[in-house]
This record gives C-alpha cells, sequence and structure tokens, in this order.
C-alpha cells in the first residue's frame, strides 16, 4: 500500500523540480535549434539555455511566472490510495510553495484583485484508472502565457483536415509573441468540450522528436510544424526559422456534428515531471530526464 506521506513528498518533489528545471527534450530541441538559426534569434536561444543553467544552480524559478501546477494521474486499481489522493496532492503542492515562496498571483476569487496568495489549491488533477499497483503522477506547470494563447472551436459539418490546419495556424499567428516563442503545440480534435482541452494538454507530454504512432497523424504534424514555421514569428518574435518545436496532434471519437478542436500553447520553459511510486514495494522511480509521456 502507497502511504499519505510518500505521496505527498513525491508531489512536493515535482513541484520544487518543475520550478527550476527545464525538460531534457525541450532543451536537446532548442540546442538543435540554435546550430541552425542566425542571428539575433540565435542570441535569444542562447539565453533561455544558459538561464536554465542558472536557474539549476541557483535554486531560482526558470521562468518569471511560476506558473500553476496541474497534475496528469494514472492511478492503478490496486494502490487503495483514492480515499486520499486529491488531499495529497493539495498537500504536497502547499508544502513546496512553503519551502520555495513564490509570488501571490492565484486569485482565490477572481473578482477581487486583492484576494492574490501563493497557494494554488484545490489543484487541478486528471485521473485515469488504470491496471496494477503503480501510481503514475505528472506534474505540469501551466503559464498565463501559455493558457491566454490556447483556443478551442468546433468543427461542424462539412469539414476537412484543411480547416484543422488553418485554425491551428491561425491560432499560432494570433498568439504571436505572448507564449514565448519557439512553442510546443498540442493540437486535439474529438472527444467532448469537457475532455478535449485536457487530451490537447497531455498530448504536450510526449517528448519532443516523437511522432504519432499513427502514420496519417505523424505525417498531419509535420505539415502543421512546417506552415507554423512558415509564419517566420522566430525565438523571442525575433525571426528565424523555428517558431515552433513541435506539434503534437491527438484525435478521439466525438459527436458527428460537434467535433471540439483544442489548441494549447507553450513557450519552450514548458516544465513537466513525472514520479511512478510502486505500491509492491512504495518505491519510487523518478523520470525527469525524457519526456513525460
Amino acid at each position: 500500500m502507497i502511504a499519505y506521506e510518500t505521496v505527498v513528498d513525491a508531489v512536493r518533489r515535482l513541484c520544487l523540480d518543475t520550478l527550476f528545471c527545464m525538460r531534457e527534450d525541450i532543451r536537446f530541441a532548442l540546442e538543435q535549434a540554435h546550430e541552425k538559426e542566425s542571428q539575433p534569434a540565435k542570441q535569444y536561444i542562447s539565453l533561455l539555455l544558459e538561464n536554465e543553467v542558472l536557474a539549476q544552480k541557483e535554486r531560482i524559478p526558470l521562468h518569471h511566472d511560476p506558473g500553476v501546477p496541474g497534475f496528469f494521474v494514472e492511478l492503478g486499481k490496486d494502490t487503495n490510495v483514492d480515499a486520499f489522493l486529491r488531499a495529497a496532492i493539495d498537500e504536497g503542492v502547499k508544502q513546496s510553495a512553503q519551502e520555495h515562496p513564490v509570488r501571490p498571483q492565484n486569485l482565490q476569487n477572481p473578482f477581487v484583485p486583492e484576494s492574490a496568495t501563493a497557494d494554488t489549491t484545490p489543484s487541478a488533477v486528471h485521473v485515469d484508472i488504470v491496471e496494477g499497483d503503480e501510481l503514475k503522477i505528472t506534474c505540469v506547470r501551466n503559464l498565463a502565457s501559455g493558457e491566454l494563447s490556447s483556443r478551442v472551436t468546433f468543427l461542424v459539418p462539412p469539414y476537412s483536415e484543411e480547416d484543422v490546419e488553418s485554425f491551428v495556424i491561425e491560432s499560432v499567428r494570433q498568439a504571436g509573441v505572448i507564449p514565448e516563442p519557439p512553442v510546443v503545440i498540442g493540437v486535439a480534435v474529438g472527444s467532448s468540450l469537457q475532455n478535449v482541452v485536457g487530451i490537447a494538454k497531455k498530448a504536450l507530454l510526449r517528448p519532443v522528436g516523437k511522432p504519432h504512432h499513427v502514420l496519417e497523424h505523424a505525417q498531419f504534424e509535420q505539415e502543421l510544424l512546417q506552415s507554423i514555421n512558415e509564419l517566420g514569428i522566430g525565438p523571442g518574435g525575433l525571426g528565424g526559422l523555428h517558431t515552433a518545436l513541435a506539434v503534437h496532434v491527438e484525435v478521439a471519437p466525438s459527436h458527428e456534428e460537434a467535433v471540439p478542436l483544442a489548441v494549447v500553447i507553450q513557450g519552450a520553459t514548458l516544465r513537466a515531471r513525472q514520479m511512478i511510486i510502486r505500491a509492491s514495494v512504495e518505491e519510487e522511480e523518478e523520470e525527469l530526464n525524457e519526456g513525460v509521456e
């Protein structure tokens, strides 16, 4: 059985790691982009990479916006933690904020600007029940710049793949420099309004450089990436070859008369970390270096 304290400590560590550390797959993609870019985009990417080294060394936030931690959880049905899972996650979030305070930015009442605090609980938690005795927790920091840049619409028959492409490209064009490119983009087509944004956000967790397992979707991802980079916004809005580092597309069954389409855009400071806790031996396994899928 997994103890309450084990979950709390795991979440605390995940929240701290995502405050200071860039995903390794994104770092590698930035390094590759740096080799291909010319000035001033090249210098902008250099600053992103140098900033990450300094953030880890000095234990200071990677970005001026610490973001709001959100969680994707795969809960093994044999773990017996469902009764306290959300309470443990919120306690871990609070402990991380106490250990490393960040600026008050979370409005307890959106209608009262003076209600901002550093407390981001209750946390946004998406839970999937799976087989086994493992608890997999993924922490993602949601930045305001990315949230502001993301969009949702509906596809109404008759529609085509070109309509999806046009909406995605126009979303990136309208976002401009707000999400601080180069960006990673999650696209979800289908499911329901209730689920489509979560699917698009989860698509961001796929390692950069890993194509969709379905060939036609993988090809569509590459077509979107090429079209987006041809916009010429470039790193930091300075022009260049890399407006986006990757586009990840997910498709789900949907009502034929109203197919939701979500585009979630996050900058290169997109931070996510994952930890696996096994109930059989209460053993923690951190997956911090390669994507978090």
